[in-house]
């Protein structure tokens, strides 16, 4: 943007696309192409395709010359608000009808941490005051996956918001790619679920009903979530996680994350 005779005059030019824009546009053309290949065993599917579409456009529209500041701000941190909508779309794709990789995932936690230890350590030990806690804690990521883009919006330090976004994003894309081409069911619906007085209280934690998913991904995932939170902190000084599950649907993602 320039400044002639007292006036503003906004670029002819429209803006090039940067890395995390190619890779939106990369990953929605494989999930695309995965949506197209399960469309006769998820119709539903076809809903993926369309937001796909709109999301092509949405980048087109947010590179075209002559933004407003909102607009601006909008192309800064666009993948982060497009991250629950993303998700979301894996529960279209992936399902009970699925191949799903619990038995695979089981035995290597086994190898590695000697059991499942989402299931033994509740049932072992029982605590209101943890699972308490670990609600909170895990309700907590509705806030840390947006504060590194808005904290540095505020401070007018956009440079290190887009920064924060594309670190931030491409590592739930590349999660989301393994969510998709290797889904697990979880210990939620692997395993025996918490009963009584204990889940009551659990559901007093968080602010809606939810679909009991603590524990719903093997607890390898939280070492490789841990592991990608390091390399963030090392880059840019923040921390980032995934949104929980769609309410009261069936979860069916991968490997990592939570």
């Amino acid at each position: 943007m320039a400044v002639s005779n007292g006036q503003t005059v906004r670029p002819s030019e429209p803006t090039p696309l940067g890395f995390i824009d190619w890779a939106m546009i990369v990953y929605t053309t494989f999930v695309t192409i995965v949506a197209l290949a399960r469309l006769e065993l998820k119709p539903r599917g076809v809903w993926v395709i369309v937001a796909n579409l709109l999301v092509a456009l949405l980048i087109w529209l947010l590179h075209r010359p002559g933004l407003s500041r909102f607009g601006r701000t909008v192309r800064d941190i666009y993948p982060v608000l497009l991250l629950p909508s993303l998700y979301g779309a894996l529960d279209l794709l992936n399902g009970f009808d699925v191949r799903t990789w619990d038995p695979l995932i089981q035995r290597i936690e086994t190898a590695i941490f000697g059991g499942q230890v989402s299931r033994e350590w509740w049932q072992a030990s029982p605590s209101h005051f943890w699972s308490t806690l670990l609600h909170a804690t895990y309700f907590g990521y509705y806030l840390i996956v947006p504060f590194p883009a808005l904290f540095f919006l505020a401070r007018g330090q956009g440079d290190r918001a887009r920064k924060a976004v594309a670190l931030v994003v491409a590592t739930f894309l590349f999660c989301y790619v393994v969510f998709l081409l290797f889904p697990v069911a979880g210990p939620y619906y692997e395993f025996h679920r918490p009963a009584g007085d204990l889940r009551r209280r659990r559901r007093h934690v968080v602010t809606h009903p939810v679909n009991d998913d603590l524990g719903a991904r093997p607890l390898i995932g939280v070492v490789m979530r841990e592991y990608q939170l390091f390399v963030a902190r090392q880059r840019i000084g923040s921390d980032e996680a995934l949104f929980p599950d769609a309410h009261g649907q069936p979860s069916f993602t991968g490997l990592s994350i939570t």
